[in-house]
């Protein structure tokens, strides 16, 4: 075998799997559907090194950002709220802040962000 074919056969074994990110996938459609239904979202986006193709087996997650609808909440209590409402849905996996995130052990990690959209930032949009 020659180096480059014994490198891409030691890659091979570090790159995640279709079932990786198949899973994640699935796992993004269940945690935007509770998301949306409370605390209630205007969207969630993913990204990361799973979506940017340069995950490792194992030990990488999905990483999703998460604009929170409503008033502007403190992050203790944007994650609080995201924690909770994931802890719902997924009852028998452990979900905990870990800040600035909720992470969970299916692999995933939520960042909670608020839309500056809907808030006056001085000297833009005048």
């Amino acid at each position: 075998m020659t180096a480059p074919q014994k490198l891409n056969e030691l890659l091979s074994y570090f790159t995640p799997s279709p079932a990786q990110f198949d899973a994640a996938r699935s796992h993004r459609d269940s945690i935007a559907a509770r998301l949306e239904q409370h605390p209630g979202t205007f969207g969630m986006f993913e990204t990361g090194s799973l979506t940017h193709g340069t995950g490792i087996s194992i030990y990488s997650d999905v990483d999703f950002f998460a604009s929170m609808k409503g008033t502007r909440p403190t992050p203790s209590t944007a994650l609080a709220k995201v924690r909770d409402s994931l802890k719902a849905r997924f009852t028998t996996t452990e979900v905990r802040v870990s800040s600035p995130a909720v992470v969970g052990t299916i692999s995933l990690t939520v960042y909670p962000a608020v839309s500056f959209s809907s808030f006056q930032r001085p000297g833009i949009g005048r």
